[in-house]
């Protein structure tokens, strides 16, 4: 009754029942890995999948391959930082000097792959880069300066994930980031007021410890952390998915982020909602709240260590499940950031001002597995 009403982390209850009174059903336990298989339990699936009968694996197709699927995605996103804040009046009479650097446009390409090195381990690995444009703006009392230029970044993620049986899995994680920019400096040598141009390169850390459990009509998850991505941080998340109505058609993901600073804590919500369109198409909803800056999502998978604030973001996703082997996706994000610029007045003084802008983010991708 729940398999054929789509309620299949309660049918895998009912078929473990079964299973623990009569191990031979060989049916029971073939759609036990079919309820694993629907709800995304990969590891309850290989375990359950290596007692199935020779015929039964042969019939599946069942096989525990070294590669379980394989990403490619990306997605560039449009800004109107410069529209907005590319007009302001840096200098203003008293002001010795003003500078900005205004975040612009900026694309992406990921590579994600996760690999079965046993029927309890597997390994969850990426690569990223991000091309993020930039303009640098300094008035002065003499002269006016500014510079565009691409801020380059790389990006390695690498988490084992260990389950532990009875739902249980724990996944230590490191994610290592090296970018490089343009850093502009005024310079008097030659007796006037010139800009020298540095290269500068960063080298960027997390790392961290995710536990997570599996129980009938979802999962709850805790991950805590290390970075420098400003100074040394703490970090905190906790998740949860939930399936509201009992069955895989309608799903919910909450985490609460949580971030310790050499000053104060700070906090952040996200919230997913993925529901059914149609036989073959899902639409997943999305917002976040919160200082979004130096905070890491995923046990570290992705990091917001852009020094500008994303005071908002809304995102929507349409997912389309071609086959069981290829998944395509496509989807648009909304941010609105907060950026600032500085005026110096002498003598240490100086006022930071805020500046606001909108980010619209295009993304795309195609999984396979195989």
């Amino acid at each position: 009754m729940y398999y054929n009403k789509g309620r299949y982390e309660r049918a895998a209850l009912h078929f473990k029942k079964a299973l623990k009174f009569f191990p031979a059903d060989s049916l029971a336990r073939e759609y036990l890995y079919y309820t694993y298989d629907f709800t995304g339990n990969a590891f309850e699936k290989q375990r359950t999948a290596t007692k199935l009968l020779a015929t039964q694996k042969q019939r599946l197709g069942y096989k525990l391959r070294a590669v379980q699927s394989v990403s490619l995605s990306g997605g560039y996103a449009v800004s109107d930082n410069n529209a907005l804040n590319g007009g302001i009046a840096l200098w203003q009479p008293g002001v010795i000097n003003a500078e900005t650097r205004q975040l612009n446009n900026t694309g992406f390409v990921q590579l994600s792959m996760v690999n079965n090195l046993s029927k309890n381990i597997k390994l969850i690995s990426a690569y990223n880069y991000v091309g993020l444009g930039s303009t640098y703006r300094v008035d002065a009392i003499f002269f006016d300066s500014s510079a565009t230029y691409t801020t380059h970044q790389n990006s390695l993620y690498l988490s084992p994930v260990l389950y532990l049986g009875k739902g249980w899995t724990v996944a230590p994680a490191g994610h290592i980031t090296h970018f490089a920019y343009k850093s502009y400096r005024r310079a008097y040598e030659t007796g006037t007021p010139t800009n020298t141009i540095d290269t500068v390169s960063i080298t960027q850390y997390y790392g961290g410890l995710e536990v997570a459990k599996r129980f009938t009509g979802g999962s709850a998850s805790l991950a805590v952390g290390v970075s420098n991505l400003a100074g040394q941080l703490v970090h905190a998340d906790v998740g949860l998915l939930y399936y509201p109505l009992g069955n895989t058609n309608l799903y919910g993901i909450t985490h609460v982020l949580a971030l310790r600073d050499s000053i104060k804590p700070h906090f952040a919500i996200t919230q997913k909602v993925g529901f059914k369109m149609a036989k073959k198409l899902w639409v997943e909803l999305g917002f976040a709240k919160g200082l979004l800056r130096y905070f890491v999502e995923g046990n570290g998978f992705t990091i917001y260590n852009i020094p500008d604030e994303i005071t908002t973001k809304l995102s929507a996703t349409l997912n389309y499940y071609h086959s069981s082997h290829v998944n395509m996706f496509v989807g648009y994000t909304y941010m609105q950031r907060q950026g600032s610029y500085r005026q110096s007045f002498g003598a240490g003084n100086a006022i930071d001002y805020n500046t606001y802008y909108n980010n619209h983010f295009i993304t795309t991708g195609i999984t396979f597995t195989p």
